[in-house]
């Protein structure tokens, strides 16, 4: 993974003059430790708990969905993204407009049996504990980002086109039938990261191709 010299900068930056989202993020990093003292359940909680400092609401799902909504434009096209869980979690969320709805009532669910004891697996979770935690590794940096956009950060082409693509993480189990033997480019992930590759190159080609005057051209 690329070190962002720039985020780094805008995160300072936002310190200085007191616009830091602080709290989310101490949240989000203690969620995220690699003490072996800290059980997954618990870093459920504590990154649950991240995402409310950040958007200012408590623990109710609605007003969860309701925040990713406005942080997280749907696609410009009619078309969902598409995958091996696809089926899965419109079979257990069939009220669910769109993945990133699913991925956070289930993670409600998921924090709700993690802070007061009770079943955190069965049919009705799409996905694992360690799954949730993993595509929240992902989407919380890109929020942090959005928080920040324009008056201190300003977002990279890449950052715009993930934060688009964001829910095709979803649609693959980072860790359903991995080998830890296999190595690190097999990962089901690396579909997401080739596309969003993909449409920045295709992206940069066509503003190179705009910039061409064709009347200037050698005519054969």
């Amino acid at each position: 993974m690329q070190f962002e010299n720039g985020f780094l900068e805008a995160l300072l930056r936002a310190a200085d003059e007191g616009r830091l989202p602080y709290e989310p993020i101490i949240e989000f990093n203690r969620a995220n430790t690699d003490s072996e003292d800290v059980p997954t359940h618990l870093e459920v909680v504590l990154t649950k708990s991240a995402f409310e400092y950040l958007f200012d609401i408590g623990q109710g799902v609605n007003e969860f969905v309701e925040g990713l909504r406005q942080a997280i434009p749907e696609r410009a096209t009619a078309d969902l993204p598409d995958g091996p869980v696809a089926q899965r979690w419109k079979d257990a969320r069939p009220k669910a407009l769109r993945p990133l709805e699913a991925w956070a009532r289930e993670f409600c669910d998921l924090r709700g049996g993690a802070a007061h004891g009770q079943k955190r697996g069965g049919a009705r979770f799409v996905w694992s504990e360690e799954a949730h935690l993993a595509f929240a590794s992902i989407l919380f940096p890109l929020l942090i980002k959005r928080r920040l956009q324009d008056s201190i950060y300003a977002l990279r082409e890449r950052d715009a086109i993930e934060i688009e693509s964001v829910e095709d993480y979803l649609m693959y189990d980072p860790f359903q039938g991995r080998d830890p033997e296999v190595q690190e480019a097999d990962h089901p992930w690396n579909r997401v990261y080739d596309g969003v590759a993909g449409e920045v190159m295709r992206r940069g080609i066509a503003r190179e191709v705009r910039k061409i005057d064709w009347a200037d051209l050698p005519k054969e």
